[in-house]
C-alpha cells in the first residue's frame, strides 16, 4: 500500500502544473482545462514512465483485487484516479500540500468528495472569524450546510479595528474606528454557533477564544500595539467592549457549550485587555449563560483597570511633568473630574465581575489571569485605583473550584487575599508572576506552599514586588536559587525566581527584598526587554519607570526638534532663535513665519511644540527645509535695525562675558562630577559591606547547618546504641526467665523426690 501511495504522489506531482492556480475556472482556457477522463490518461502516462522505478513490486504489496496487479514487469493501474478506493485517495492527500490538494480536488466531483476527509479536514480545526457582518453571514451560511467548517475543533473570534482612509491626517493623529456592535451580528454569530453545536459531540466546542485584530489601509493584519503614554486607544478599548459582548450574548443565546474559553490573554495579544467592569455587564446566574458555560475546564482572561476617559484632549491633562513627582503631586489639588474618577474607581462592581464568571463555572480546573494596569497620566489615578480588590473577591467565592492549575501574572494583590485563594481553590501548581503585593509579605503564602498540609505539587514564583519595613519598595530576592537576571555584576546576591516541585517542594525558602536601583543601570534595560521577550503580554507596568522611560524618550525628541528648528532658522534666515524660543503657532509681528510646503504637514502646526507627541517630533526633524520652511516675518526689518546699533556693544563684551559663562559652567560640571562619584562611593562601600554582611551569614548559615548534620548523625548513632541495648536487656531479661522456670521445675522435681524417700523409710518402718 505504501509503494502504491508513492507511486500515485509521484504521478501527482508530476500532473501537477498542468493543475496550477491558472488551471482554475475562468483563468485558464475552457478547452485546456484538465477534467474528469483527462485527468486519468496523464495520469496513466506519467505512471507508465514511473513504472520501472517500481518494478520489484512483491506480491505482498499488492493491495485488494483490481487496484494492482503484477504480471512479470507489466502493472495495471486501476482505469481511472476517481476510481482508486477512498483509503488510497486518503493516502495520498497526506502527502500534498495544502495547494496540491487544493487542484485535486478542483479536477472532479468525485475526487473533491474523496480528498475532504482524513488530513484535508485537519485544515478546519482552527479557524480565525472576523465579527463583521459579512464574515458572519459567511459563517452562518457555512455551518449550516454539511462543509468541513462545521467540523472545527478551536474558533478564534476576531474584532476589526479599521484604519481611516484619510492618508491626509498624521500617524500619531490617526484615530482608528471600531464598529459598533448590532443585534444583527449577534443573531447570525448565535445561527453559526448553533451549526457548530450539531457537529460536535454533545454540542461542546473544544476551544472557544476572543482576540482583537488590526486591519490596515492595505488590508495587511496588524496586532495592537500600546500607545506612547500606556493608555489605551479609545478603538482599542471600544473594540474589545464590543467583541466580548457579541460573543457572550451569541454564545448564550445558541446551543454550544465550550470546553476552553480565552478571552484576550493570548500570546500575541499585547495591551490588549478587557476593562474589569465590562464583567459585571451579564448576569452570570442567568440560565442561557450558566448551561453555556458548564462545561469550561480552562478559562484564561485579561484584565485592564477600568477606563474612565473616552476623549484623551478633553479629559486628561497633556502636561505630565507631574509624573513621578511626588512633592508637587501631593500639593496640587485634584480637579473635579479627578475626583469623579476616584469615586468611581472604588464601587465594587468593577472588581466582582470575575468572580462571578468563575462561579458560573463549576468544572473549571486550569485558570489564568493576567492584569495590565493603564499609566493614567496623573499619579494619584494609578495610585487610588484599588484594583486588588479583584483577587479579594475571587478568594471569597461560597464554592470556590477547585484548580489543577493557576497562573497570575501582573496583578497587585494583598498577601492574605492570596494566600486564601490558594488554600480555598486547592491547587496543584500555582505559577505567580510579575505580581505586586499593595499589603503585607510574601512570607505566609511561601510558608503555606512549602508545607505538608497544602495539595500544591508544584510553584512557581517569578518576578514579586513587595514594601520593605524601611516603607521602600522592592524586588523579592531568594537566596541560594541561583542568578538574578534583572541585577547582575559584583554585588548580585540572590534571584527573583523561584521553583519548588516534588520532594524539593517543602525545602525552606529563604528571601530579603531589594532596595531598588538607578534606572539608568544597563542591566535593568536588559531584563525589561528579557520579560518583554518572555511574556508578550506582560501588565505590571510600575508608573515611575513607565512614565519615566516615555518622559525620558519623548523630551530627548523634543529637544532635537527644537535645536534643528533653531537651527533651521538661522541657516534661512540669520536669526539667532534660542531652541527654548521656538514656536510652531507664530503671529504676524513675529521674526518668523513657517511656509508649508507639503499639505499633509500642516497639521504639525496646529499645536504648540510642547503639546506633541514623540512621532509629531520625529516628523519635524525629519521635514525641516523639505516639507516646510522658516521665511521671514513682519517683524524681521526692526530686528535688523537693531541688530545694526547692539552688534559693537556686543562684540566688546563677548569676550569677556563668553569667558564667566564657561568659567561658571566649568566649576558647576566639576561641582557636580565631584558629588555624583562622592555618592557612587558611597553606594559603592554600602553595598560592599552588605555583601561581605551576607556573605559572613552564609558561612555562619553553613558552619550551622554542618553542626546540625553532626548533631543529626550523633543523635542517630545513639539511638542505634540504645536499639541494640534494649535487644541485649530483652535477651537477658528472656534467658533469666527461662533459667527461673527451670529452677522452679528443678525444685520441685528435688522437692518430690525428697517426699517419695520419706514415705517409703515410712512404709519400711
Amino acid at each position: 500500500m505504501t509503494q502504491l501511495t508513492a507511486l500515485w504522489v509521484l504521478a501527482w506531482r508530476a500532473v501537477h502544473p498542468m493543475l496550477s492556480s491558472e488551471s482554475l475556472p475562468g483563468r485558464y482556457p475552457k478547452n485546456q482545462r484538465l477534467r474528469g477522463k483527462a485527468v486519468s490518461e496523464v495520469f496513466r502516462e506519467k505512471i507508465g514512465e514511473l513504472v520501472p522505478a517500481l518494478i520489484n513490486f512483491s506480491t505482498a504489496d499488492i493491495c485488494e483485487p483490481g487496484e494492482l496487479t503484477v504480471r512479470g514487469e507489466i502493472v495495471a493501474m486501476p482505469p481511472s484516479l476517481q476510481s482508486c478506493p477512498l483509503q488510497v485517495v486518503e493516502h495520498i492527500v497526506e502527502l500534498l500540500d495544502l495547494a496540491d490538494i487544493r487542484n485535486l480536488r478542483l479536477s472532479c466531483a468525485t475526487l473533491a468528495t474523496k480528498a475532504s476527509t482524513g488530513r484535508f479536514s485537519n485544515f478546519f480545526e482552527s479557524l480565525y472569524v472576523d465579527l463583521t457582518a459579512d464574515s458572519l453571514l459567511s459563517f452562518a451560511k457555512a455551518t449550516q450546510a454539511d462543509s468541513p467548517l462545521c467540523k472545527v475543533h478551536t474558533l478564534h473570534l476576531a474584532g476589526i479595528i479599521r484604519e481611516p482612509d484619510d492618508s491626509t491626517i498624521p500617524s500619531w493623529e490617526r484615530k482608528f474606528n471600531c464598529s459598533a456592535q448590532t443585534e444583527h451580528e449577534v443573531q447570525l454569530l448565535s445561527q453559526a454557533l448553533d451549526g457548530l453545536a450539531k457537529y460536535n459531540k454533545d454540542g461542546i466546542l473544544p476551544s472557544f477564544s476572543v482576540r482583537i485584530a488590526v486591519l490596515k489601509r492595505n488590508n495587511k493584519r496588524d496586532l495592537p500595539r500600546s500607545t506612547g503614554r500606556g493608555y489605551p486607544l479609545k478603538s482599542l478599548w471600544q473594540c474589545t467592549v464590543n467583541s466580548f459582548n457579541t460573543a457572550i450574548r451569541a454564545l448564550a443565546a445558541s446551543k454550544l457549550r465550550v470546553r476552553q474559553m480565552n478571552l484576550f490573554n493570548e500570546r500575541d495579544m499585547q495591551h490588549c485587555s478587557l476593562s474589569c467592569d465590562q464583567l459585571n455587564m451579564f448576569d452570570w446566574t442567568d440560565a442561557s449563560i450558566v448551561d453555556s458555560l458548564t462545561a469550561v475546564t480552562t478559562l484564561s482572561i485579561s484584565l485592564t483597570d477600568r477606563i474612565f476617559a473616552f476623549n484623551e484632549d478633553e479629559e486628561i491633562d497633556e502636561n505630565f511633568s507631574d509624573c513621578g513627582s511626588g512633592d508637587e503631586e501631593a500639593n496640587r489639588q485634584p480637579t473635579q473630574r479627578d475626583t469623579e474618577i476616584m469615586t468611581e474607581s472604588r464601587e465594587e462592581s468593577n472588581f466582582s465581575g470575575l468572580a462571578n464568571l468563575i462561579a458560573a463555572c463549576p468544572r473549571l480546573d486550569d485558570f489564568e489571569l493576567h492584569y495590565l494596569s493603564i499609566m493614567w497620566p496623573k499619579r494619584r489615578l494609578f495610585d487610588n485605583f484599588p484594583r486588588q480588590d479583584i483577587l479579594r473577591h475571587v478568594a471569597g467565592l461560597d464554592n470556590p473550584p477547585v484548580l489543577g492549575r493557576c497562573r497570575i501574572r501582573g496583578a497587585t494583590v494583598k498577601d492574605m487575599d492570596l494566600l486564601n485563594f490558594i488554600h480555598r481553590s486547592r491547587v496543584a501548581e500555582a505559577s505567580i508572576e510579575v505580581v505586586s503585593l499593595e499589603k503585607g509579605t510574601l512570607r505566609p503564602v511561601i510558608d503555606y506552599c512549602i508545607s505538608e498540609s497544602a495539595s500544591l505539587t508544584k510553584l512557581h514564583i517569578d518576578t514579586v514586588f513587595e514594601k520593605s519595613e524601611e516603607g521602600y519598595t522592592g524586588l523579592v530576592h531568594f537566596l541560594d536559587e541561583g542568578k538574578s537576571r534583572k541585577y547582575g555584576g559584583k554585588f548580585e546576591v540572590g534571584t527573583e525566581i523561584l521553583n519548588r516541585e516534588g520532594d524539593n517542594r517543602t525545602k525552606p525558602v529563604t528571601y530579603y527584598v531589594r532596595r531598588p536601583v538607578a534606572e539608568g543601570n544597563p542591566t535593568i534595560s536588559e531584563w525589561n526587554t528579557l520579560r518583554r521577550e518572555e511574556l508578550p503580554t506582560w501588565a505590571y507596568n510600575s508608573p515611575n519607570r513607565c512614565q519615566a522611560d516615555n518622559k525620558t524618550r519623548e523630551a530627548k525628541w523634543r529637544t532635537e526638534c527644537r535645536e534643528k528648528l533653531a537651527n533651521h532658522i538661522h541657516s534661512q534666515l540669520g536669526l539667532t532663535i534660542l531652541p527654548t524660543d521656538v514656536k510652531l503657532i507664530t503671529k504676524p509681528e513675529n521674526l518668523y513665519q513657517w511656509s508649508i510646503l507639503t499639505a499633509g504637514k500642516a497639521a504639525l502646526f496646529n499645536k504648540q511644540l510642547s503639546k506633541h507627541s514623540t512621532g509629531a517630533y520625529i516628523d519635524l526633524c525629519s521635514g525641516v527645509g523639505v516639507h516646510f520652511k522658516a521665511v521671514p516675518g513682519e517683524g524681521a526689518a526692526d530686528y535688523e535695525q537693531e541688530t545694526r546699533l547692539v552688534t559693537t556693544s556686543i562684540a566688546f563684551d563677548a569676550p569677556e562675558k563668553s569667558r564667566e559663562h564657561s568659567s561658571s559652567d566649568s566649576i558647576t560640571l566639576q561641582l557636580s562630577a565631584k558629588e555624583w562619584r562622592e555618592r557612587f562611593n558611597e553606594e559603592l562601600a554600602k553595598r560592599e559591606a552588605v555583601e561581605i554582611e551576607m556573605m559572613g551569614i552564609k558561612g555562619e548559615n553553613a558552619k550551622l547547618l554542618t553542626e546540625m548534620k553532626a548533631l543529626r548523625e550523633a543523635e542517630a548513632t545513639r539511638i542505634q546504641d540504645l536499639e541494640k541495648a534494649r535487644e541485649i536487656l530483652t535477651m537477658s531479661s528472656r534467658l533469666l526467665q527461662e533459667r527461673a522456670l527451670k529452677a522452679a521445675e528443678d525444685s520441685q522435681k528435688i522437692t518430690y523426690a525428697a517426699t517419695s524417700r520419706i514415705d517409703c523409710s515410712m512404709h519400711s518402718d
